[in-house]
């Protein structure tokens, strides 16, 4: 079954989230900075979620060298 091929390759391999997550958010808080007026809520959020995406791949890295 090739969704469930898909789920394993990503159940395996998370640095794939992990990255897709750090672009998906770097893109909203740019939304959020160029909107008007400025969504800073918005902005936030996407901040924190970026910084911790960016500490899971730095794990990742880290334990695969």
């Amino acid at each position: 079954n090739v969704m469930f091929g898909i789920y394993i390759y990503i159940a395996t391999n998370h640095y794939f989230l992990y990255a897709a997550m750090c672009v998906y958010s770097a893109l909203f808080m740019r939304f959020a900075w160029m909107v008007q007026p400025r969504n800073y809520l918005l902005l936030s959020c996407h901040a924190a979620n970026e910084s911790v995406q960016l500490y899971q791949l730095s794990r990742w890295a880290t334990a695969n060298g």
